[in-house]
């Protein structure tokens, strides 16, 4: 449901990043194969980075 958090204990906002076409097709790919959209794909991997910190 939108405005509500579906995975996480906040809401996502929109934000911008510069990628070159390479890396989107691979983001793009590689989110396909997990099931995923690209921006959860993004975010699953960041999270995993902060948890390991």
């Amino acid at each position: 449901m939108r405005g509500a958090p579906a995975h996480y204990d906040e809401l996502k906002r929109k934000h911008g990043i510069w990628l070159t076409d390479t890396t989107w097709k691979w983001l793009q790919l590689s989110a396909e194969e997990a099931g995923t959209s690209v921006g959860e794909y993004i975010e699953s991997w960041a999270r995993k980075q902060i948890d390991s910190i």
